[in-house]
C-alpha cells in the first residue's frame, strides 16, 4: 500500500496494528469475543466411505464435533459435496449431510458450508472439480442442487462458501463467475438472509490476488448485486520465504503483510467494507516443514507458538473476519505437506492418533477449561 493513498490517521492506525497494539476490538470500538472470529476446518468428506454412508463411523463424526466443543471452538468449516448428496441424478441421499449438521447443532457449533464437488454425471470433464455441463441455464442441475441444500438447512446454516480453491479448478474465472452467480440467486431465492461467502481461494497470495481482481471485474461489467458478500482467502505461513520474509518475525509479517494486502486490494475494487475471511491457514508441527523464523523453527513447540499467537494475529482489526485453522486432523491429500498441521495426529485413514499439545493451546485462547 502506498503511503499517499493513506490518510494521518489511517496510518497510525496502520502502523498500530502492525505493531500489534491494536486489536479488533479497539479498531471497531465494539468488543469482539475471540471465539466468534476463530474457527476449525473439519474433512469431513475425505472420510466419507464410496457408499456415501457413515455407518460406523458416525461416532468419528460426532467425537470430532465434540473435541472442537470441549475446547470452546464456536465456527466450524466443513461440507458433504454435491457428487456425494446426488451420485446419481435424482437420487438423493442427505445421511451424510443429516449427521453432520445435526452433529454440529448438538455440540453448539456453528457452521460455514462448502457448497461444491461437481456431481460427476453433471461434470465437463467427468471429476468433481470440472465445470457443471448445464452452467448457463439458471433450471439447471447445479442450481436446483444449492436451492435444496438450502431448503433442508436453511434453519442450522446461514453462510455457505461457493466453491473451494475455484482458482485451481479445472475451469476459468468466466465460468466460474457464472457459477457463483447461479449459486447466489438459488440461495437468496430459499433464504434472502443468508449469507454468500466466496469460494476460498488457493495458491499463493498475489496470485490469489489477480484472481480476485479479474473475477470482480468480470462480474461487475455483468452489472446486478455482487454474487458474494464476502471476500474469502487462504494464507499459509509456509509461503512466507516465497515472498520475501525471512528470519525473525517473518510468519508475523508475512500474516500482516498478507492481511494488508487484501485490504487494498477489496477498497481500489471498490467493494467498500466487504469483510475478507480467512478459511485456511495452518502451521506443521514438524520442523523440516517450517519456516526458518526462529520462533516457529522448534517442532511442535513452535505449532504451540503459532497458535497461541497467530490465531489472533490474523484476525487482529478486522471484527466481522473469521479465521479457520485448517484443519483438526492431519491432511494426507497433498503428498504428506500437510501431514503434521492437525491440531490432533491422525493417519491416512483419519484415525486419532492423540491430541497435540496445540489443541491445549487453542483451549487456552478460549479460556475453557476440560
Amino acid at each position: 500500500m502506498t503511503l499517499r493513498r493513506v490518510g494521518i490517521s489511517q496510518l497510525a492506525a496502520l502502523l498500530a496494528m502492525l505493531s500489534g497494539r491494536i486489536s479488533a476490538a479497539e479498531k471497531s470500538g465494539k468488543d469482539v469475543e475471540i471465539r466468534e472470529q476463530l474457527g476449525v476446518m473439519l474433512q469431513l468428506d475425505n472420510m466419507l466411505p464410496e457408499s456415501h454412508v457413515w455407518g460406523h463411523l458416525a461416532k468419528d463424526v460426532d467425537e470430532q464435533f465434540e473435541i472442537l466443543e470441549n475446547a470452546g471452538v464456536k465456527w466450524t468449516r466443513v461440507a458433504i459435496l454435491w457428487e456425494e448428496i446426488e451420485a446419481k441424478r435424482g437420487q438423493w441421499n442427505w445421511e451424510a449431510a443429516d449427521k453432520v449438521v445435526h452433529s454440529a447443532k448438538e455440540h453448539h457449533l456453528n457452521i460455514l458450508w462448502i457448497v461444491g464437488g461437481t456431481a460427476l454425471w453433471d461434470s465437463t470433464d467427468k471429476d468433481w472439480d470440472g465445470a457443471p455441463k448445464d452452467i448457463g441455464d439458471p433450471h439447471g442441475a447445479f442450481p436446483q442442487f444449492v436451492q435444496k441444500l438450502v431448503e433442508r438447512y436453511k434453519s442450522e446454516i446461514q453462510y455457505w462458501e461457493v466453491r473451494n480453491e475455484p482458482n485451481l479448478d479445472k475451469f476459468p474465472v468466466e465460468t466460474y463467475a457464472a457459477y457463483l452467480e447461479q449459486a447466489y440467486h438459488a440461495i437468496k431465492r430459499e433464504d434472502p438472509k443468508a449469507h454468500v461467502v466466496l469460494g476460498g481461494l488457493g495458491g499463493k497470495v498475489p496470485q490469489e490476488l489477480g484472481y480476485f481482481k479479474k473475477l470482480v471485474n468480470i462480474l461487475k461489467a455483468k452489472g446486478g448485486p455482487m454474487p458474494f458478500e464476502i471476500a474469502n482467502f487462504h494464507v499459509y505461513p509456509n509461503q512466507a520465504a516465497e515472498e520475501g520474509f525471512k528470519g525473525a518475525d517473518a510468519v508475523g509479517k508475512f500474516i500482516d503483510w498478507s492481511s494488508m494486502r487484501i485490504d487494498k486490494e477489496i477498497a481500489e475494487l471498490g467493494l467498500g467494507t466487504m469483510p475478507a475471511w480467512i478459511t485456511e491457514f495452518d502451521y506443521p508441527a514438524e520442523a523440516k516443514h517450517q519456516t526458518d523464523d526462529p520462533e516457529f523453527h522448534a517442532g511442535e513447540a513452535s505449532q504451540v507458538n503459532f497458535v497461541k499467537a497467530m490465531f489472533t494475529r490474523m484476525a487482529a482489526g478486522h471484527p466481522e473476519r473469521k479465521v479457520f485453522y485448517a484443519s483438526l486432523l492431519d491432511d494426507f491429500n497433498s503428498g504428506g505437506e500437510f501431514k503434521s498441521t492437525g491440531l490432533i495426529e491422525s493417519d491416512k485413514d483419519h484415525h486419532i492418533l492423540k491430541h497435540r499439545e496445540s489443541l491445549a493451546a487453542l483451549r487456552e485462547l478460549f479460556k475453557r477449561k476440560d
